[in-house]
């Protein structure tokens, strides 16, 4: 069964953990170096250099990039002058009668051997060719929304990272929370001994303040597996070697500043790189179509050569020749008609598809900051909650050493301390989490970790 601090820390990551479902790369890393015998301790900012170095995600988003580059270079080249070199050494004997010619007296109609050698640079490029520059242009507004996805898949790693280290605090801080507890417990039980000791209280009490040590015990231990497989699960999203051990240090306390949601809707729709990558598909899209129209539209080409020839390097000839031409299609079937159809549907569709993550980051943007001001509201609540569980319990404390209740009095002060302190504890990093969505909503993750790792004068 989840903790309390568990369950209310789910139902504050919310749109944040959508990243890690809709891009599982975020939390596989790609491990360098060996492992120390060193616990090494981590701060959130060199936790998110790591991970922006090392997760898996970040590795292959550069792939991609580089892949749109290469398909950028492919159209460009479409527009350039290709030129190749050629040097031939031929022999040859000629049947001067396989070329009409009659025989002739006095001249062999068999001549040769003889050797030919040519030496010779050859271009062919399009002077003009609409489609082939839309379609470089297309290239190119892709290799900008590749860009633009990569920076938007930067910002899920610094998402993904923060969140693992603030899960990982969480559980460190309610690692804490049992362990005084536990404490507590180990007090009390003592503390029933002495007073059925001393005839003051009965055996009843001393077995409820032991089945209450018990029971922190068992919180303990299973809240410390959770608490390591946490930290494995960071190390291995920043790309740490197997089986290093790593101590994680407080993000600092700051203010909660709130503003208007508009003011973080217009941060999101100037920031969000993944719309501005949405942005730039439809403009790839236009182009396209484009190119598609002007498939009728003729096209000029230019072909030249110039080389030496001769019977030996030695008595070579330059020669040359150049070709221009304009081509133009007559008939093409249907292959015109299917390559603007193709294309108007792509524009259509990631048209629709633009339109969708605006709506989406609206959206996100908005749920986000509704759960950042309940989790702001939530904190304040708890913090009396868990003050009012403490003068509870220190009165039970005081009632059952004067003997006038019985030890269940205080159990029951002592699991409401507990769960007023598990749930101070979700509502604090629950705060944390929510600004990370807001963070992550708006296209801002990175200033977030800066916020939260800059120490206040």
């Amino acid at each position: 069964m989840k903790s309390a601090a568990a369950v209310l820390l789910l139902l504050s990551v919310g749109a944040v953990a959508l990243d890690a479902q809709t891009n599982p790369r975020v939390l596989g890393g790609v491990p360098q170096g060996t492992a120390t015998a060193d616990v090494m301790t981590l701060g959130l900012q060199q936790a998110v250099d790591l991970g922006l170095q090392r997760n898996l995600a970040i590795v292959t988003g550069a792939d991609d990039v580089q892949l749109a580059r290469a398909r950028r270079l492919v159209a460009l080249n479409a527009l350039l002058p290709n030129v190749e070199g050629r040097v031939s050494e031929t022999v040859q004997q000629l049947n001067l009668e396989t070329f009409g010619l009659p025989p002739i007296p006095g001249i062999p109609s068999i001549v040769g051997p003889f050797s030919v050698s040519d030496a010779r640079a050859a271009t062919s490029f399009n002077v003009f060719n609409l489609p082939s520059i839309k379609g470089w242009q297309s290239a190119r507004t892709l290799e900008d929304a590749a860009r633009l996805s990569y920076e938007d898949l930067r910002d899920q790693v610094i998402t993904a990272v923060v969140q693992l280290y603030i899960q990982s605090l969480t559980l460190s801080a309610e690692g804490d929370n049992i362990r005084a507890q536990l404490a507590t417990a180990e007090a009390l039980y003592k503390q029933a001994v002495d007073q059925k000791s001393a005839g003051v209280a009965i055996g009843i009490d001393v077995l409820r303040s032991q089945v209450e040590v018990e029971n922190q015990k068992q919180r303990l231990i299973l809240n410390t597996a959770n608490e390591e497989k946490s930290r494995l699960n960071l190390a291995r999203a920043i790309g740490l070697p197997a089986g290093q051990r790593i101590q994680l240090q407080p993000l600092i306390d700051h203010p909660q500043t709130s503003r208007p949601v508009e003011e973080y809707l217009q941060v999101a729709m100037a920031h969000r790189s993944d719309l501005k990558s949405a942005q730039r598909q439809v403009q790839a899209a236009e182009l396209d179509v484009s190119a598609a129209r002007s498939l009728w539209l003729p096209s000029v080409t230019v072909d030249a050569n110039y080389g030496a020839v001769g019977r030996n390097p030695s008595d070579s000839h330059g020669t040359f020749s150049v070709a221009g031409g304009v081509n133009f299609p007559i008939y093409a079937g249907t292959r015109i008609k299917a390559a603007k159809e193709e294309a108007a549907a792509e524009l259509s569709t990631r048209r629709a598809a633009y339109a969708d993550l605006a709506a989406r980051i609206d959206n996100e943007v908005r749920s986000a900051y509704l759960d950042m001001q309940a989790a702001s509201d939530r904190l304040k609540v708890a913090e009396v909650n868990q003050r009012l569980a403490d003068e509870t319990l220190e009165q039970a404390r005081d009632r059952f050493a004067a003997g006038v209740t019985n030890n269940l009095e205080v159990v029951q002060a002592q699991q409401t301390v507990a769960a007023a302190n598990e749930t101070l504890i979700a509502s604090r990093y629950g705060l944390e989490i929510a600004r990370l969505s807001v963070a992550r909503a708006t296209g801002n993750a990175g200033e977030m970790v800066k916020e939260s790792t800059k120490e206040t004068k």
